[in-house]
C-alpha cells in the first residue's frame, strides 16, 4: 500500500479500543505511521451532503432514538462529525481511513466523510473463521469488495493445487 512517490500511508484510525485496536495496529504499523482518533472529529460547516449522511448514521445507529428531540439531536452530532472527518481527510489526501466496521452511528458517518473526501478506505471486522480478521477497502458484510460470482472461487481452488476438503483444517 506504498504511495507512487514511494512514502508511506497514514492510516487515520476510529479508534475501536481493546483487543480490536491492538489487531488494526499489528497489521498496520508496519505499513504506515498510525493516528488514532478517539471519536470522529467535529465542525458545523455543512456540506450539500451532511444532511443525507447523517440520516444514513442515524438509521444504521444501533438503540439511537429515531423520532423527537434526541432524534434531531443525534442527526445533529453524525452530521458534526460527518463535516469533521470529512475537513480533516480532505487535508489529508494521501491518508487511509480505517474503520473496524464502519455501518452504524458515528463509525457510519466517519466512513461517509472518507469516501466523500476521497480518501482510500478499510474497514476491519471479525472473519466468519476464528482467529481471523477481515480487511476491506469497500466495506463489510454484503457491502465488501469481494465477488458475488462463485467462478472466481472455484477458479482460484482449482488452481491452488489444495484438496477442497482441507480448507478448514489448522
Amino acid at each position: 500500500m506504498t504511495r507512487a512517490d514511494g512514502r508511506q500511508p497514514e492510516f487515520v484510525i476510529l479508534d475501536p479500543r481493546k483487543e480490536k485496536r491492538r489487531l488494526m495496529a499489528e497489521l498496520l504499523a508496519p505499513v504506515g505511521p498510525l493516528t488514532w482518533l478517539r471519536m470522529p472529529p467535529l465542525a458545523m460547516r455543512d456540506y450539500p451532503e451532511t444532511a443525507a449522511k447523517a440520516d444514513l448514521a442515524a438509521e444504521a445507529a444501533i438503540r439511537a432514538p429515531r423520532s423527537g428531540l434526541a432524534g434531531r439531536m443525534q442527526r445533529r452530532i453524525y452530521a458534526w462529525q460527518y463535516n469533521g472527518t470529512r475537513a480533516m481527510l480532505e487535508r489529508r489526501p494521501d491518508a487511509v481511513a480505517v474503520v473496524w466496521n464502519g455501518l452504524n452511528g458515528a463509525r457510519r458517518a466517519f466512513a461517509e466523510a472518507a469516501r466523500d473526501a476521497g480518501v482510500r478506505t478499510l474497514f476491519f471486522e471479525l472473519a466468519p473463521f476464528r482467529g481471523r480478521v477481515t480487511c476491506d477497502p469497500r466495506g463489510v458484510n454484503f457491502a465488501n469488495a469481494l465477488p458475488r460470482d462463485i467462478r472466481p472461487y472455484l477458479d482460484w481452488a482449482a488452481r491452488s493445487g489444495v484438496p477442497p476438503d482441507t480448507w478448514k483444517a489448522e
